[in-house]
């Protein structure tokens, strides 16, 4: 039986260190092989997916947490922050001290001003990787203003002076903060996102673009900004290293990633011999 399957990259099918499990890289190709479309969906954009889950062969990707989708290498949907509450928010984040981190899908960015400060946070984010990991992130490109950054997807923050409590209370209309899924030394971190730029608004647009049936869609994620992701397809799975607020929203909660977990769950489908 033919599905559309969507999956995350970090906590679901890749480890901190940039591994991937044998027995997810099989199931992948197994579900490919049966006749399945298996999918990137990640809160990366498309110039942080890194090349050892580019070689794995999967069918399309959704990035930057809904804001892009390529199917079978074309680009089928492209979305980006509205210029205003872009611009206000940045406004906000460099009065606070407030490192921002802007995702596009060719090249990231960081403010001129600022980018001593984030070098400074991504080596104190590397150093408390495994030995030999990979970069988490790639280095982003300088931007001497706002002006520079032309199509801003989703952003990370750091910073130590304003809680994210009071940050998210005071932060433009239409944005949203979930936790930073890699690990950061910073006191205040996390993900920000526009309120329409979601993995499930983008699985819905590519189901319209297909003519999928949301009845043949399996999603796999570990975490917060998974959920949309999880609650539009037809059948959801969250792998049992998974936060419980993204298990709540699973239909199955399988195994830990370490434990074969990816490759178990299509087992339980029926999916897998």
């Amino acid at each position: 039986m033919k599905k559309m399957i969507f999956t995350d990259i970090d906590g679901t099918i890749r480890f901190p260190d940039g591994t991937v499990p044998s027995s997810t890289v099989k199931a992948i190709q197994l579900l490919q092989e049966a006749g399945c479309d298996v999918l990137i969906c990640t809160g990366r954009p498309e110039c942080e997916v890194p090349e050892r889950i580019l070689d794995i062969g999967f069918d399309g990707m959704i990035t930057a947490c809904g804001a892009r989708v390529r199917y079978h290498s074309k680009v089928v949907y492209d979305r980006e922050i509205p210029r205003e509450p872009f611009e206000e928010l940045m406004t906000y984040m460099t009065s606070h001290d407030i490192v921002a981190y802007v995702q596009q899908a060719e090249e990231n960015a960081v403010l001129a001003s600022q980018f001593d400060a984030y070098m400074a946070i991504d080596t104190r984010m590397h150093d408390r990787l495994p030995a030999g990991s990979e970069r988490l992130c790639p280095v982003p490109a300088p931007a001497e203003s706002l002006a520079d950054i032309a199509h801003p997807e989703k952003m990370a923050f750091y910073g130590n002076t304003t809680p994210v409590k009071k940050f998210r209370a005071e932060m433009p209309e239409g944005f949203d903060v979930v936790p930073l899924g890699i690990p950061s030394p910073e006191k205040y971190t996390g993900e920000i996102m526009y309120h329409t730029l979601t993995k499930g608004n983008a699985i819905r647009a590519l189901l319209e673009e297909t003519g999928t049936s949301v009845e043949d869609t399996i999603a796999v994620g570990d975490s917060a900004n998974d959920i949309p992701m999880l609650t539009a397809v037809g059948f959801s799975i969250v792998v049992g290293n998974g936060t419980p607020a993204a298990k709540a929203e699973a239909d199955l909660v399988t195994d830990d990633m370490a434990e074969d977990g990816f490759y178990r769950a299509f087992v339980r489908l029926g999916l897998l011999p």
